[in-house]
């Protein structure tokens, strides 16, 4: 019980720290948003350590407060769009990413074992605030594409370091991923799409390539697989086809 409160504890001050980070402009947003990501990866960490300790046969690659850490900073980013100007939808914000960092933290616990399904859809779920947020501005490729293929690597070596076990493989394909989400960053760069648009193609294209990573280890690509991915692709083609003009 000690334990479950010392993660509520974490996830009360995190986000007292994120509603905070949404009060401030300029020079100063970034400082306090450094310190709010330096202290949940730390919070997170000895937290989780004091709960379960270390795990022998734990993969080096990845540690605990990855994907806590990129939470926090999707929503700090995320829910500084338009879409969240009003006070509700601010709060509403504020009020499902709390639940979504204690489910994290909670699914951390069992990082020596395989990953919990709520830990692999919310990382999709950090992904797409993330793909969303920096894309959003449009800023030039060199960082967006950058930006984005940075987070992209963190994120599949979070969604791939329970079921592979070496970590040079792991770390391989997660360069290799994240090289061509920011590859295809710079491509809709050039694309008038809107912001949520942008950040569910790149979404799909993240999801796509973690499915196949894992059949080409197999060696095969099994029949519903290949329907599942042109499933995607037909989505990805679809969004581009219906909102391809304005923001």
């Amino acid at each position: 019980m000690s334990g479950l409160s010392s993660l509520f504890g974490l996830v009360t001050i995190v986000t007292l720290g994120l509603g905070l980070s949404l009060t401030v402009q300029g020079p100063l947003y970034g400082l306090v948003l450094a310190v709010l990501l330096l202290a949940t990866a730390v919070g997170t960490t000895q937290s989780l350590q004091r709960i379960v300790g270390r795990a022998k046969d734990q993969p080096r690659a990845g540690t605990y407060w990855t994907l806590p850490t990129l939470l926090v900073l999707g929503a700090a980013l995320f829910l500084r769009l338009p879409l969240f100007t009003t006070g509700p939808a601010l709060a509403t914000g504020l009020v499902v990413t709390a639940a979504l960092l204690l489910v994290v933290l909670h699914a951390e616990r069992y990082q020596a074992g395989r990953a919990p399904f709520s830990a692999e859809f919310i990382s999709y779920i950090v992904a797409f605030m993330l793909y969303s947020a920096i894309y959003a501005p449009r800023t030039r490729s060199l960082y967006s594409a950058t930006t984005i293929a940075v987070v992209t690597a963190l994120l599949t070596v979070e969604l791939l370091r329970r079921s592979i076990r070496s970590e040079r493989q792991v770390w391989l394909y997660a360069g290799v991923v994240g090289l061509l989400l920011g590859e295809l960053t710079w491509a809709l760069n050039y694309w008038a799409v809107s912001t949520m648009t942008g950040g569910l193609l790149l979404l799909l294209a993240f999801y796509a390539l973690i499915g196949l990573i894992p059949h080409g280890l197999d060696g095969r690509l099994a029949r519903q697989v290949g329907f599942e991915l042109a499933v995607v692709l037909l989505v990805g083609i679809g969004l581009l086809a219906s909102t391809g003009v304005g923001r």
